[in-house]
């Protein structure tokens, strides 16, 4: 018994001094080294109305803006990127709370969001562009577009709610990472759970490289990254998800690329043919990936970045750069 009870005791040391080497962020990649990875030139930070705003300007040409999803940042769009910074010019950055772009008011929510979208055009001069965006980030640009009417030329859109998204059954794996993030360690996610989540999200598990999935884990866990995103949610459940965005949609008459992968869990196919009449003045084109998921941006890059481009090449994007390249 007394050998049971010093085994016990010292299991209970072990557990407790591996939950405080999680909580205090020991285990966390160290941040240094995530930017020196994640934002290299040619990346670079402005300041934008007081945030610190991650930014890639790169090519020349018409004009075309990418907006990310939650919990990714502006590389999440490097394979479309790629492709079509060799036509047009590609503006790309990172909104809070995710990314490394930082707001030190913390003052978050679509609509902070949304004004940054425009805070990011006005910096770089921007008269008139193109939005690409996914997910949450499709969402706040239909709402600065809804605003802005004169500025945006066209929205190509992956993955949009425009209402809360429904809920899905969870891994119970998950939701016991989940239960011991919430409790323990609320500032950390470790590798284990992304490499249960991601896969779900995906058509084809074979279009899923490690590399994603490290990159998700590396920037998902930057220190306090969690409670802003948190704070943002919360944000979000008081305000954009109570009305959802298909107001604004319903005022949007230029020209809508939707881009939609018919094995997204997330938000299923029939909820883009929904979206497509949404955009009631709108003139749609809606594309439906078979075997893509939620994030056809780098399941099928060069495929999606061929649509967007030939769906621009029809005359949605002005002919010439605004602003200096």
């Amino acid at each position: 018994m007394k050998r049971v009870a010093i085994l016990v005791g010292v299991l209970v040391v072990v557990l407790a001094v591996l939950i405080l080497s999680l909580r205090v962020g020991m285990w966390a990649p160290k941040t240094e080294d995530v930017l020196a990875k994640y934002a290299a030139p040619p990346s670079k930070f402005v300041d934008i109305n007081g945030i610190k705003v991650h930014l890639r300007d790169e090519g020349s040409g018409p004009v075309v803006v990418m907006v990310h999803s939650s919990m990714t940042d502006l590389n999440i769009w490097n394979g479309v990127a790629d492709a079509l910074k060799k036509n047009y010019r590609v503006i790309r950055y990172d909104w809070p709370p995710y990314g490394f772009s930082t707001d030190p008011k913390e003052d978050f929510g679509t609509d902070k969001a949304a004004a940054l979208l425009g805070g990011v055009a006005d910096y770089l001069k921007l008269n008139e562009f193109t939005i690409v965006a996914s997910s949450s980030g499709a969402t706040l640009s239909v709402v600065y577009a809804a605003a802005h009417p004169d500025r945006v030329n066209g929205l190509a859109l992956s993955s949009l709610p425009l209402e809360l998204p429904p809920g899905r059954s969870i891994d119970w794996r998950v939701d016991a990472i989940g239960w011991a993030h919430r409790n323990f360690f609320p500032d950390y996610y470790p590798r284990f759970y992304y490499d249960l989540t991601l896969p779900r999200l995906v058509g084809d598990v074979r279009n899923l490289k490690p590399e994603i999935v490290e990159w998700y884990y590396q920037t998902n866990n930057i220190p306090d990254r969690q409670r802003r995103i948190s704070k943002y949610i919360a944000a979000n459940q008081k305000g954009l998800w109570k009305k959802g965005a298909t107001a604004e949609a319903g005022q949007i008459e230029k020209p809508i690329l939707l881009q939609w992968g018919d094995s997204d869990p997330v938000l299923p196919a029939d909820l883009g043919d929904k979206a497509a009449k949404d955009f009631a003045k709108a003139q749609v084109k809606i594309i439906h990936y078979k075997d893509v998921g939620h994030y056809p941006m780098f399941e099928i890059p060069q495929k999606m970045a061929e649509d967007i481009e030939a769906w621009l090449d029809t005359g949605v994007a002005v002919p010439v750069s605004i602003g200096p390249p």
